[in-house]
């Protein structure tokens, strides 16, 4: 993403809308440019000390740091609500649920991932991906200049880039789709041993109508027919929605018309696509 601002280093950040219950804090908001309607969304791992009228330095450097980006105006939430300087306060207990959030997530022109690098909280980082996967073509965080993301916001430089999030960022097994013609089920199944041992949660189709499983079809009339081949295209989206990546089985390069749909789907939403084979992009 490109910056828009230049860095506003003066800038006074003064919260408001701030929630809090029995030392929890639900969210917590501020206004950083009359002259913009953007919003943003940032999601840390728990609170620390800001709160009505009083900023923190996790909630000042975001702040300063989206600016430059032409945001107007910040929510603060967090994967855990407990107030606590140091994460040894915090109550596990008490996971966040996103869909809380809905209405603030759904409306905002940018989310950003700022819960940190730590190899921690895997589970509510991974569930609470799942959830923003609806959104996640504005699903953004920030980068330093080594490669690390996603940073949090009192670990950040002004400088640092603000870029795509993946599930994987967080992940300790990426998780990939497969796609592709379903008459190539040995290569399927090769592509599936293989990528497992790489690492990788592998998604595969759940039957292989042109090779092995076409006794399915035999018994179903037209309409029943066409209504299954739709449910699985459907539900082999909805596989990609749950992948970091997708990879195309091309035998000889060939891809069908319901792959290159799957293809299409994947990059607009921006997951990444490999293939088996070298593949020519058509013109």
């Amino acid at each position: 993403m490109t910056r828009s601002q230049p860095l506003n280093d003066k800038l006074k950040v003064v919260p408001y809308d701030c929630v809090i219950v029995d030392n929890m804090r639900t969210m917590i908001k501020t206004r950083i440019n009359e002259q913009s309607d953007k919003k943003a969304v940032v999601i840390g791992i728990n609170p620390s000390v800001a709160c009505e009228g009083k900023s923190d330095t996790t909630l000042t450097k975001i702040s300063k740091y989206l600016y430059q980006y032409g945001i107007g105006e910040i929510a603060m939430i967090n994967l855990f609500e407990t107030i606590s300087t140091e994460q040894d306060g915090i109550d596990y207990n008490q996971v966040c649920l996103l869909k809380k959030h809905e209405q603030l997530l759904k409306y905002a022109d940018l989310i950003v991932v700022a819960w940190g690098t730590e190899d921690k909280y895997l589970d509510a980082k991974d569930n609470a991906f799942r959830y923003l996967l609806q959104w996640r073509d504005k699903v953004y965080c920030i980068q330093d200049k080594k490669g690390n993301k996603p940073r949090h916001p009192s670990r950040i430089a002004y400088t640092d880039d603000l870029v795509r999030f993946y599930a994987y960022d967080n992940r300790k097994y990426p998780v990939v789709t497969l796609c592709g013609s379903t008459r190539f089920k040995d290569e399927f199944m090769e592509a599936q041993k293989r990528l497992t041992l790489q690492e990788y949660i592998v998604i595969s189709v759940g039957l292989f109508g042109h090779s092995g499983d076409e006794e399915v079809w035999e018994n179903m009339d037209e309409g029943t027919l066409t209504k299954t081949k739709e449910m699985l295209d459907d539900m082999h989206k909805r596989k990609i929605d749950m992948a970091d990546e997708i990879y195309v089985i091309n035998v000889g390069d060939y891809i069908g018309d319901s792959t290159k749909s799957e293809i299409a789907y994947a990059k607009a939403h921006g997951i990444k696509v490999n293939y088996l084979e070298p593949h020519k992009e058509e013109e």
